[in-house]
């Protein structure tokens, strides 16, 4: 069984180290992927037509560390016909001793897919980016780049210097403890959630808060009030349920000004004429009359009979006084061409030649 150690001062080039080995000793505490700060930290980015540029930043793979300190342009070719799929990737070649920012072109087709990424014993890759890259395409938009830097199966950020923490209890909030030290602590991460959206310390809004319910809610604060009802203050100015239902109160639907107002403009009870038919019905089919007190009456004329007056343009009696009687003879005024027409049962007393005598027997 081999066994190693290290690093120790050399005596007479008694311990020499390779790379290999501070990588190998770098990498138990250091994880791959691209250092977060900035946040722009080698991020794929238009830059203008068809060339894209990485931006400057750091990235640490298996031990082996990797910087550029300055933008850099990458020219893109789309395929003329078919889109494309490509990427840029950060590639550590052992062999090669060497990490180097590698723009992996896709192959073009209908349904294009992106390069697979290469990890094996010689070369292990970290993706950037993919590009999406239409037919014929004469600039590259922001809307053709994914960003894969916080895809942690792809590349991931190195989000701590330490990356091999053992297992711990499942879904629970990390806290430091009075020693320093990585701890977990009782809050589950579905309690920690409850915490989203909070803007200010949560101990100073809940001291700010009422203990208790007080006033007028004090009384509806431990359970339910009688369903459907109207509220009112109690004469302790508490919360309380009134008698009135909420079909009651609905009458009062529309009203504009105090009802007692109203009520009391209205006259308590029926007088006058209109006294006699405030409790009982009339006589139907009868025409209406003031009777000797002045009441409202039914007479003994019927509806019917009343209906015969039915066209009647002017007085009927000056009408009747006009007319003939069953016995009677016409007037000199009312002669025909100084003739008269008697009418009757019997013959007229000296009749002249020419009267006219119209018997009703």
């Amino acid at each position: 069984m081999a066994m190693r150690s290290g690093f120790f001062n050399s005596v007479n080039n008694d311990r020499l180290y390779s790379a290999n080995e501070f990588a190998e000793y770098f990498s138990t505490f250091i994880g791959n992927g691209v250092f977060p700060s900035p946040t722009t930290s080698l991020q794929v980015q238009t830059d203008s037509g068809l060339t894209i540029k990485v931006m400057s930043g750091k990235a640490w793979i298996n031990g082996y560390y990797f910087v550029v300190d300055a933008d850099e342009a990458i020219p893109i070719q789309p395929d003329a016909i078919l889109p494309r799929i490509d990427r840029l990737v950060l590639r550590l070649h052992l062999g090669n001793r060497e990490i180097t920012l590698v723009h992996k072109q896709g192959i073009a087709a209908s349904t294009p897919v992106a390069p697979t990424l290469t990890r094996d014993a010689q070369m292990i890759e970290l993706s950037l980016a993919t590009l999406s890259i239409p037919a014929g395409a004469s600039s590259i938009t922001s809307g053709m780049i994914s960003d894969n830097r916080a895809n942690s199966a792809e590349c991931g950020f190195v989000t701590s210097t330490i990356t091999n923490i053992p297992i711990m209890t499942a879904n629970r909030a990390l806290i430091s403890s009075g020693a320093g030290e990585l701890f977990v602590s009782n809050v589950t991460s579905t309690e920690l959630a409850n915490l989203s959206g909070n803007t200010a310390n949560i101990q100073a809004q809940l001291n700010g808060k009422q203990a208790t319910i007080t006033g007028a809610a004090s009384t509806i604060a431990g359970s339910n009030l009688t369903g459907s009802r109207a509220l009112q203050s109690d004469a302790s100015g508490k919360v309380s349920v009134s008698t009135v239902t909420l079909l009651e109160l609905g009458t009062l639907s529309g009203v504009t000004s105090a009802l007692q107002s109203q009520l009391n403009s209205k006259q308590a009870s029926l007088t006058g004429a209109a006294s006699s038919i405030a409790t009982s019905n009339l006589t139907d089919n009868r025409v209406l009359a003031s009777d000797a007190n002045g009441k409202v009456s039914a007479s003994s004329l019927t509806t019917t009979e009343l209906g015969h007056v039915s066209g009647v343009t002017s007085s009927i009696q000056t009408q009747l006084n006009g007319k003939l009687a069953t016995t009677g003879q016409a007037v000199d005024s009312l002669k025909i061409n100084g003739k008269k027409i008697h009418v009757g049962t019997s013959a007229p007393a000296g009749p002249a030649v020419g009267d006219l005598w119209v018997d009703t027997n």
